[in-house]
């Protein structure tokens, strides 16, 4: 089983979905979506043998994201347990990913899940709204609920088939969003004060706990930004596991040349540098669309290519990179991030074949040097 370590090598990786929402579980608006429809699965083996071919060889999937399929609520928003079809659906992933010689990280929550409410369709409010679980993550009755009825029978079905291509799990995503005086999503109703971040901290553990009993794998946090980071170290096992930060080169966030600053006398853990000697980190997400003209204009990256970026975090000791995202700007995602430029990974793990993690499977064919 591979396991992100100060030793391990570096793994090249993507974001991947088919549907935002819809890939583990089943919604009544939206009927054979998931991942457990063998119809729907053959996308997943089509795209994961074109991941493993072009050298990559991790992905990170959400599970419930904003909460509109795979767990079942009351008429008053209750969580009442979780379908049996994501667990199959996982599981299936899972045994694609290992046929691909693929490891998967798991996020269970977006940071969604806690938005405004909004139906999923205004004109048919009877099949169910998305977002607007709020208090199942601001208050420790929804917080027990959720842990109780839905992550502990899933993670416990998970760990019965020990699958060795699940790498770790998330427990939600971006959680700053959800933090008063952290959060800029005005979206959020009613954000967690920050005077019970100790007690969602708490939470935090009792999950990573739980991941670790039941499936032995790692446990992460998807920071949203570096100036974040730090916050996270005391509810992550240094022994067990590791720490994701995100980057978009947003205004607010450090320019991209000054990433792997070496400069730590200010404050050593709001750096790339500083967080090494605690924890083996990855970059969780980034943009890598690989156009020199970045398709997002409110975020410029500061990097012109995805090989860049790769190659920038191999050389400061970074452990691994997952590009955002597979199947962005295609079909009705919404997302204007650009695809991940696949040839670009398939020529930066050839040519660094020795320091990257491959887990089993032989590495791509090198070609001429250089990047498209």
């Amino acid at each position: 089983m591979f396991r992100i370590t100060h030793e391990s090598k570096f793994i090249d990786g993507v974001n991947y979905q088919l549907h935002y929402g819809y890939d583990f579980g089943e919604h009544n608006s939206a009927p054979g979506m998931g991942l457990h429809c063998e119809e729907r699965l053959e996308q997943v083996r089509k795209d994961f043998s074109m991941l493993a071919a072009s050298g990559v060889h991790s992905v990170r999937m959400n599970v419930f994201t904003d909460g509109r399929a795979g767990i079942i609520f009351d008429d008053k928003g209750r969580v009442l347990g979780v379908q049996d079809s994501v667990a199959r659906g996982l599981l299936n992933v899972l045994r694609v990913a290992y046929d691909n010689n693929i490891v998967a990280s798991l996020v269970m929550l977006d940071h969604k899940f806690a938005e405004r409410a909004e139906r999923l369709d205004r004109r048919r409010p009877e099949i169910g709204a998305k977002q607007g679980h709020g208090r199942l993550l601001m208050t420790e009755a929804g917080r027990n609920e959720l842990l109780n009825n839905v992550f502990t029978p899933l993670l416990q079905e998970l760990g019965k088939e020990k699958p060795a291509s699940l790498l770790s799990v998330e427990l939600v995503n971006e959680p700053e969003s959800l933090i008063e005086g952290l959060s800029t999503d005005t979206n959020m109703p009613g954000l967690l004060p920050a005077a019970d971040l100790g007690k969602f901290k708490a939470y935090i553990r009792t999950f990573r706990d739980l991941v670790h009993q039941e499936t032995g794998v790692q446990f992460t946090v998807g920071s949203l930004a570096l100036k974040h980071a730090d916050m996270w170290l005391d509810v992550l096992d240094p022994a067990c596991d590791y720490l994701s930060i995100h980057y978009y080169g947003r205004n607010d966030e450090p320019p991209y040349q000054a990433l792997y600053d070496k400069n730590v006398s200010a404050d050593p853990l709001k750096t790339v540098k500083g967080l090494q000697r605690r924890i083996p980190m990855v970059w969780g997400e980034y943009a890598a669309n690989g156009s020199s003209e970045f398709v997002n204009q409110r975020f410029p990256q500061g990097f012109s290519k995805a090989c860049q970026f790769l190659e920038d975090a191999l050389n400061n000791h970074v452990k691994g990179a997952y590009a955002w995202a597979v199947r962005s700007g295609t079909g009705d995602w919404g997302d204007s991030f650009g695809p991940v430029p696949l040839e670009q990974h398939r020529k930066f793990t050839a040519m660094h074949a020795h320091r990257i993690e491959f887990t089993g499977a032989p590495p791509p064919s090198p070609s001429t040097p250089g990047y498209a």
